[in-house]
C-alpha cells in the first residue's frame, strides 16, 4: 500500500469524507514526524478491518495504491452468505474430514447454482453418498473435495445414484451427526444411521451398572440392524449390550 498524495490541500479539495481525509492525514503526519512509518506499519497500529471500505475508496479515487484492494473488493461486495451454503458446507466438513470455509469461490458459485434445482438434503445425499463410495478407493479418494463433488454437468447423475443406492428415505438419506471414533451409538443415534450402509462398530457386554465388560468385539453391521438390536435393547429397559462407533464403510 503506497500513500500517493503530495500535497495535503489534495484532501481539502477532494470530496472524500472525513473518515478518509482523518486516515490519510494521519498516515501523512506520521511519516513526516517518523520517516520510517510506512502503511504496512500503521495498518499494525489500527483494526484495518473497521476501514475497509474507506480504503477501497481512497484507491479508486486515486489516493492510495493498495495491493489488496482486489480482494478486499471482492469479499465487501459480496452479499450476505446463504445460511443453506453454510449449513451444507458445515456437513460436508463433518463428513470429509476438512475445513473448507462456506464463501470459497471455487465452489460457492457452484452452491449457489445447485440451490435453484436442488434441496439442501439432495446436496448432503450426494455428499454422503460420494464418501461412501470413494473414501476407501485410493484412486479415487483425492475427488472428495467441494469442486469435484459440486460440479454441476455431474451432478444429476450423482443424486440418481445416490438415490438409488441408499433408498427414498427422504432426510434420513442423511447422517445429521459428526461421528467419531469411540462415540456411543444409543437409539437416538441409531435412528440417524443410514440403512443400507455398513458401520464398523465394536460391542461391549455391559454390568449391570452399566459399564463395559472386557476389550469389545469389532463388528460390521448395516445401519437398519444397528437400529433394530438398539431399540429392541431401549424398548425392553434391558440395555445389556453397546455399539462404539469406529467408522463407515
Amino acid at each position: 500500500m503506497k500513500i500517493l498524495i503530495k500535497d495535503p490541500k489534495e484532501l481539502i479539495d477532494s470530496d472524500l469524507t472525513p473518515e478518509q481525509i482523518g486516515l490519510c492525514t494521519i498516515v501523512l503526519l506520521l511519516k513526516e514526524n517518523c520517516s520510517k512509518m510506512t502503511l504496512a506499519k500503521f495498518k499494525t497500529k489500527v483494526k484495518i478491518k473497521d476501514y475497509t471500505k474507506a480504503l477501497i475508496d481512497l484507491h479508486e479515487k486515486g489516493f492510495i495504491k493498495w495491493s489488496g484492494y482486489e480482494l478486499a473488493k471482492s469479499r465487501v461486495g459480496r452479499k450476505k452468505i446463504d445460511p443453506k451454503i453454510i449449513d451444507i458446507v458445515q456437513f460436508m466438513n463433518s463428513v470429509f474430514g476438512q475445513r473448507r470455509k462456506p464463501d470459497t469461490k471455487t465452489f460457492y458459485s457452484k452452491l449457489v447454482t445447485l440451490l435453484k434445482s436442488y434441496t439442501v438434503e439432495d446436496i448432503k445425499t450426494v455428499i454422503q453418498h460420494r464418501h461412501k463410495v470413494w473414501a476407501n478407493d485410493k484412486k479415487m479418494k483425492q475427488h472428495l473435495v467441494a469442486e469435484t463433488v459440486f460440479g454441476i454437468r455431474k451432478f444429476d447423475k450423482y443424486l440418481v445414484l445416490a438415490q438409488k443406492d441408499l433408498g427414498s428415505f427422504g432426510s434420513k438419506t442423511v447422517v445429521e451427526l459428526s461421528l467419531k471414533k469411540g462415540d456411543i451409538i444409543d437409539y437416538n443415534i441409531a435412528q440417524n444411521l443410514l440403512p443400507n450402509t455398513t458401520y464398523l462398530v465394536k460391542g461391549y457386554r455391559l454390568d449391570e451398572d452399566g459399564n463395559t465388560i472386557g476389550n469389545g468385539v469389532e463388528e460390521r453391521k448395516n445401519g437398519k440392524v444397528i437400529l433394530r438390536l438398539v431399540k429392541a435393547m431401549a424398548q425392553s429397559g434391558r440395555v445389556n449390550y453397546q455399539y462404539q462407533y469406529i467408522e463407515t464403510i
